[in-house]
């Protein structure tokens, strides 16, 4: 048996180093297939290969978002998982306080029913989910109830106490769920998630249909339960604002299959996957100065019924080779803790988004802060190359214009191969096989093109300076910083 196979065979969690303990949920080759039954005989057709063959772990009171398209199978990986549909095939091992660590599928009735008092769900949408001819008393305590955990005054004492951890009054018991807002109504979801006081719970985008300003209230709510009650969430969502301001890792999804999983702050800014990539391309940049590219991904996405070979991002990566096309990529751990399924990961230097820029404001009146200070240039050690201007642009003509200049002030011809330029953001640019003359200058643009012997492209498509100004580095082959510049507006 191949390293590879043993991997698979183990899951992913087994390939954590030290073989961490403290893994409340490991999913382990999870598919969900619908039939496709046609003609008056119901014949069977095909599949709808919702779910196919997806791994990840999840960790004792962290958040792991699930993120990706309308359709990729998110909502359905959740409810698979709770066994609220019954899985084609694969595990899905979770360490319940009972029971221990047990594989949910091959669970029969009564241990099910055990092991749901640990696995709750909020669900998407606030109005459908809760029933208009109960009031909060029998909605949140019918759990209780059905469990045989409280009843009487008990029960109602119980609920009360839980509608206070949510916000809301206890005298509102009594009342009917159309009394309620939208936001109250999710908070009364939550409620009833909370109630047999779950270790996990599957948190089914439970603000897309609020307001902004509900969904941060929310947000939080969820954030201070999960520090009271020590939970753990699967976080579904497709808003990469929301997902970033409450995941500790992220997992992405598509067509099904999971294509990317890290920490949140790894995956934003240095996303391995070309999928990845062009979803953080599509995150609104607060700032109108900010021109990222915006990677348009052409065709259509691919027909979960009838799913393209090898790779299932292929037909509509730019970055696809043969290769994509005939052999299904794996999910294996590139970097420490981010994993990633593209057979061209290690060769690929794909663009992120910082988490500053798409960081989720809370509807909070803050206190005014001290701009913090620049960090201050390195000491430099002079040369006879240096930077002598930063060009930049104004608004809506950023890369039209905007390059660092850099002259040979020496008497000797100076190869400059391998040497790097790099600015305070940590965006750098390492120099071709290159020679640069006495006495003669190279502009190194922002913006794409063909290299020449004055003209060098840094290649990333989007302005590197601002009107806040910036400091430009150049390091030599010995990794000496030979000269330093800042631009000023």
């Amino acid at each position: 048996m191949t390293e590879e196979s043993k991997k698979a065979e183990h899951g992913i969690a087994g390939q954590v180093q030290g073989a961490e303990e403290n893994i409340l949920l490991e999913v382990k080759e999870l598919k969900k297939y619908f039939p496709i039954r046609k003609g008056f005989f119901k014949t069977l057709a095909g599949y709808v290969k919702a779910v196919d063959g997806v791994n990840f772990f999840i960790r004792e009171g962290e958040t792991m978002g699930l993120v990706g398209e309308s359709g990729c199978g998110k909502t359905t990986t959740g409810r698979v998982i709770l066994r609220a549909y019954e899985p084609t095939s694969g595990e899905v091992w979770f360490k319940d306080r009972q029971l221990g660590r047990v594989n949910v599928p091959s669970l029969d009735k009564h241990e099910l029913k055990g092991m749901r008092q640990n696995m709750q769900m909020i669900f998407q949408d606030p109005y459908s989910s809760l029933n208009p001819r109960m009031t909060l008393l029998q909605i949140v305590g019918e759990p209780l109830l059905v469990n045989g955990v409280a009843r009487g005054s008990e029960l109602r004492d119980r609920v009360a106490e839980l509608l206070r951890v949510v916000g809301l009054r206890p005298e509102y018991m009594i009342r009917y769920p159309h009394a309620f807002s939208g936001g109250q109504r999710q908070r009364i979801g939550i409620a009833r998630a909370l109630a047999l006081n779950p270790q996990l719970i599957v948190c089914d985008e439970p603000v897309s249909a609020l307001d902004v300003s509900v969904q941060a209230q929310v947000l939080n709510l969820l954030q201070d339960l999960q520090a009271d009650f020590d939970l753990t969430y699967l976080f579904v969502a497709h808003d990469l604002s929301v997902i970033e301001h409450i995941s500790d890792r992220v997992s992405v999804m598509y067509v099904g299959k999971l294509v990317e999983m890290a920490e949140t702050e790894e995956l934003f800014g240095h996303p391995l996957h070309p999928y990845t990539e062009a979803l953080m391309s599509a995150v609104p940049k607060p700032d109108p100065r900010y021109q990222a590219e915006r990677i348009i991904l052409e065709g259509d996405v691919a027909d979960p019924a009838n799913t393209p070979s090898g790779c299932y991002f292929h037909p509509r990566c730019r970055y696809a080779t043969g290769l994509c096309k005939e052999k299904t990529p794996q999910l294996r751990e590139l970097r420490p803790d981010h994993y990633v399924s593209c057979h061209r990961a290690e060769e690929l230097n794909l663009i992120g988004v910082t988490a500053a820029v798409i960081t989720y404001h809370d509807v909070v009146v803050a206190e005014p802060q001290a701009e913090p200070s620049r960090p201050e240039a390195a000491a430099v050690a002079p040369g006879d190359v240096q930077i002598t201007y930063i060009e930049y642009d104004p608004p809506g003509r950023d890369l039209e214009g905007e390059y660092v200049q850099l002259e040979n002030k020496g008497e000797v011809e100076q190869d400059m191969s391998g040497w790097v330029l790099s600015d305070l953001g940590g965006h750098s640019f390492t120099f071709p096989e290159f020679t640069l003359s006495p006495g003669a200058g190279v502009k190194v643009w922002s913006k794409k093109g063909e290299d020449a012997a004055t003209d060098l492209y840094w290649g990333w498509g989007r302005p590197i300076w601002n009107n806040s100004g910036d400091t430009a580095n150049l390091v030599n082959g010995q990794g000496e910083i030979v000269s330093s510049y800042t631009y000023a507006p």
